[in-house]
C-alpha cells in the first residue's frame, strides 16, 4: 500500500513538472497555480493530453465530437476540479484587428448545406470553439455548457443544428 500510494504521488510530481516544462500554454488552462503538485485524478486526465501534445496531435482538429466522445478526451471534457477550470475564452486579433472566429463544433454540420454558427469564443481546456449565446429562448444553455454535460455529444450536436435550422427558416 505504501508503495503506491509513493508511485502515485511521484507520477503526479512528474506530471505537475512536465506540465511546468512541456506544455506551452499552462496559461490557457486557467490553472490557478501551475507550480503546485497537480491532484493525481488531474494528472491522470492530463496525462494523455500533454503526450498527444508532445506527438503533434493536440489540439485537436477534425472529428472533435467523435474524438472527444472517446477516452481519454471524453473523460477531459467531463472533468472539471479547481486545477482543470473549463472556462470561456476568447480568440485573439488577427492582424487587422478583427476577432478570430471558427465554427462552433455544437451546432455545425459538414457538407455543402452545412448549418453553422461561428463563435469567438473557445474552452481553455478542451481547445474547441464553442458558442456561449443560447440560440432560442426557450432553450437557455449554451453550446459550451451542453459539451461539457452531455453524455451523448453526437445526437446533442444533430439536435442543435436541426433546432438552429429550424430556427432560420
Amino acid at each position: 500500500m505504501i508503495s503506491s500510494t509513493f508511485s502515485l504521488k511521484t507520477r503526479c510530481r512528474t506530471l505537475s513538472s512536465e506540465l511546468q516544462t512541456k506544455w506551452m500554454h499552462v496559461e490557457q488552462l486557467h490553472i490557478p497555480n501551475p507550480n503546485a503538485v497537480i491532484p493525481a485524478d488531474d494528472a491522470d486526465v492530463l496525462a494523455p493530453v500533454i503526450e498527444m501534445q508532445q506527438t503533434g496531435k493536440w489540439p485537436i482538429k477534425r472529428n472533435r465530437i467523435n474524438k472527444f466522445m472517446e477516452e481519454p478526451l471524453k473523460r477531459l471534457r467531463m472533468h472539471n476540479s479547481s486545477t482543470v477550470v473549463h472556462s470561456i475564452t476568447k480568440y485573439g486579433l488577427r492582424p487587422n484587428g478583427s476577432r478570430i472566429r471558427q465554427a462552433c463544433v455544437m451546432c455545425f454540420t459538414p457538407g455543402a448545406d452545412g448549418i453553422k454558427r461561428e463563435t469567438t469564443h473557445y474552452c481553455a481546456v478542451c481547445d474547441v470553439p464553442l458558442c456561449v449565446t443560447p440560440f432560442s429562448t426557450t432553450n437557455s444553455s449554451t453550446c459550451f455548457q451542453k459539451w461539457h454535460h452531455v453524455q451523448d455529444l453526437p445526437r446533442e450536436q444533430t439536435r442543435r443544428t436541426q433546432a438552429l435550422a429550424e430556427s432560420r427558416k
